[in-house]
């Protein structure tokens, strides 16, 4: 059985590299090599990110652009925090993300998270029941 994974916006950023590109459509079957070949383009993006954004041009503010959330983060956080969470994919699992997952605690932290993601967080239950 094809799953669909739609990758919106921000993978835009890295579609000259190869990667992902705004709007499209990755077919993901549940066979184990498809799932890595997922995880690894997902963790590619991620470091990417991080090093663009969290680590080069931030210095020591916690968020994209200083030290409060702006329309960057909010843009940014979707795509980097749900993706992965829908799939069960925990970025625990590569320590070279460790800008990244302090940034995600800081905006998982924002006012009205829970609430606003509550629906992706239900959609990553369904989806994993079913791999």
């Amino acid at each position: 059985m094809t799953r669909k994974v739609v990758f919106p916006g921000l993978s835009g950023l890295f579609a000259a590299e190869g990667n992902l590109s705004p709007g499209m459509t990755h077919s993901l079957s549940s066979s184990p090599a498809d799932l890595m070949k997922l995880k690894s383009t997902i963790r590619d993006t991620a470091k990417r990110f991080q090093h663009k954004f969290l680590v080069n041009s931030r210095g020591s503010s916690d968020f994209i652009v200083g030290d409060t959330p702006t329309i960057a983060d909010l843009l940014a956080y979707p795509d980097l925090a749900q993706i992965p969470q829908i799939l069960g994919i925990d970025y625990v699992e590569w320590p070279e993300l460790e800008e990244l997952r302090q940034w995600l605690d800081r905006m998982a932290k924002l006012p009205y998270h829970d609430d606003v993601h509550r629906t992706a967080t239900k959609l990553g239950k369904l989806y994993q029941s079913k791999l």
